[in-house]
């Protein structure tokens, strides 16, 4: 299982989470210095939560909350009387508050992601591209799937580890995955997870960096809803990188990041139009087959990206934090 954790402990996912929790802990005692009742996202127990009557602060960010814990939010404000302000970094294409709960998008929160290591110089490129994949959705299992088929593998630094935040072991989670999706045993003949094709390395864009592509695979690559988007380090890293970010995300995503200022590779504004991943895998595939584009602009591209970046997270200040209560309070 060593395998399975490696990617979750690299030292640039461990800077991301102590800048997650330094401004949590700044911004939990502002609001108790107001008065105003704080909650992690991961931390409530809907069963358990005793509270009525309240207005409370509830802090998720990233992609760690799925859409059952939302309307679970949603629910539970309802049944208690709560008044809840949500405040997350994740983007809501259709306005979701309602009369107990209000839905705060916080730009700056983005700020976490900013990695002062990561140089924007290019490296020597070793592979054609790297493809990171810790948590296992089918969506990532295909992806593995369709790099196999079509003999890509060996060109590029994949993983697939198949861990789950549940705790599940990764040979449970490739069992789950065939069974859920009707996989014949050909399809997932000689796989076993986890699956790493390369050396790890202490930070994760060391591999990344080295690659001429770098897929992005978010967790919540579907299509299931289509009023949130999130993203994680993954892509934050990767537009951090000077090389071809390729963002597999839900329909929009790009346009969002571009919406806030960041600049990606023109190749996402193709992605960006496919609702779903299978139509992203074909064009992803043809991609690589066909090595389409030159390394152009990239160095450029990264260093925007780092500095749009390092300006979000020097405004995680108390500026910030004192405009946030005032909205609402």
């Amino acid at each position: 299982m060593d395998g399975v954790v490696k990617h979750v402990n690299s030292k640039d996912i461990t800077l991301w989470n102590n800048n997650i929790e330094d401004f949590l802990s700044f911004f939990e005692t502002k609001l108790t210095e107001n008065n105003i009742k704080f909650a992690y996202q991961e931390k409530i127990n809907f069963f358990n939560w005793d509270v009525n009557n309240e207005h409370i602060v509830v802090f998720g960010i990233c992609d760690i909350f799925d859409e059952i814990w939302f309307d679970d939010l949603i629910n539970t404000s309802k049944q208690k009387n709560l008044h809840i302000s949500f405040i997350t970094d994740n983007v809501f294409t259709k306005d979701k508050s309602t009369n107990n709960v209000d839905v705060i998008f916080v730009e700056e929160l983005l700020g976490v992601y900013y990695n002062s290591n990561i140089k924007q110089q290019i490296s020597e490129q070793e592979k054609l591209y790297t493809c990171l994949m810790q948590r296992t959705t089918f969506p990532r299992l295909q992806l593995y799937l369709d790099l196999k088929s079509n003999d890509l593998l060996d060109l590029g630094n994949v993983s697939l580890l198949g861990y789950q935040l549940d705790g599940s072991t990764s040979s449970e989670v490739l069992d789950n995955l065939v069974a859920e999706f009707n996989l014949s045993k050909d399809q997932v003949a000689d796989l076993e997870l986890p699956f790493r094709n390369f050396t790890d390395k202490d930070n994760a864009y060391e591999i990344e960096q080295n690659a001429k592509y770098n897929i992005v695979c978010e967790t919540y690559n579907d299509y299931f809803n289509d009023y949130r988007i999130s993203y994680s380090e993954k892509t934050f890293r990767a537009l951090q990188i000077p090389n071809i970010a390729l963002l597999l995300n839900k329909k929009g995503s790009n346009k969002a990041l571009l919406n806030m200022g960041f600049k990606t590779h023109s190749f996402n504004l193709i992605l960006d139009n496919m609702e779903k991943y299978q139509c992203q895998n074909k064009f992803l595939i043809a991609v690589l087959q066909n090595n389409m584009s030159a390394i152009d602009d990239v160095i450029d591209i990264a260093i925007h990206n780092s500095n749009k970046l390092k300006n979000l997270k020097d405004n995680l200040n108390d500026k910030l934090v004192d405009r946030i209560i005032k909205n609402i309070c």
